[in-house]
């Protein structure tokens, strides 16, 4: 096995373990069956000219802000002391690679009164990642700043976790929250405390 297969299986394995502490919670990725029209009619049709440079920019899918929002709605949910914000993703690149960031952060209070729950979304593709897109989450430290950029209201967040409330209401325990052609994102909510 490659050393970037080791490293990739450990920090899955960080990542499923729920490396940092707190709670894990599960979204199930379900593939939905793509419409023959979505697809190319022969491999052929698939050229290297169509993929692109390893340091080109990445973008986000369309849709990436309910994607996100699907990621961190039960944090948002449990800790949240006011409404979230996002940063608009900003993207940069060198010979080694290109990278795509943006920013969510929503207050919350602990002990010491209140501060940001603060995460940092990339994407990227280089070198290290032998050239396929690969996307991590980051929770910051209260000290760590995310970014300088603008801010703005993260709805799509707040609609996620009225959405989980409602699924808890009605006593269900998955509860789909983002629907798209080929992909459906269920999230599996903690169990109730007693």
């Amino acid at each position: 096995m490659h050393f970037p297969s080791l490293l990739a299986v450990g920090l899955a394995g960080c990542f499923l373990a729920g490396c940092g502490g707190g709670s894990v919670h599960v979204i199930e990725r379900t593939p939905v069956a793509a419409r023959p029209a979505d697809q190319p009619a022969k491999a052929e049709d698939v050229t290297p000219a169509a993929q692109p440079a390893f340091n080109a920019p990445l973008d986000f899918p369309p849709n990436y802000r309910r994607r996100i929002a699907a990621h961190l709605a039960i944090a948002y949910q449990r800790d949240s002391d006011g409404p979230a914000e996002i940063t608009e993703p900003t993207s940069s690149a060198s010979i080694f690679g290109a990278s795509t960031r943006l920013c969510v952060r929503f207050p919350y209070r602990n002990s010491s009164g209140r501060v940001m729950h603060q995460y940092q979304i990339v994407g990227f593709r280089g070198a290290t990642s032998l050239g396929k897109k690969e996307f991590t989450s980051t929770k910051l430290q209260p000290y760590e700043r995310c970014s300088s950029d603008p801010y703005e209201p993260f709805v799509e967040l707040d609609e996620m976790a009225r959405m989980l409330e409602a699924c808890r209401a009605r006593g269900q325990r998955k509860c789909v929250v983002n629907e798209e052609p080929n992909r459906k994102d269920t999230v599996i909510l903690p169990a109730a405390r007693s």
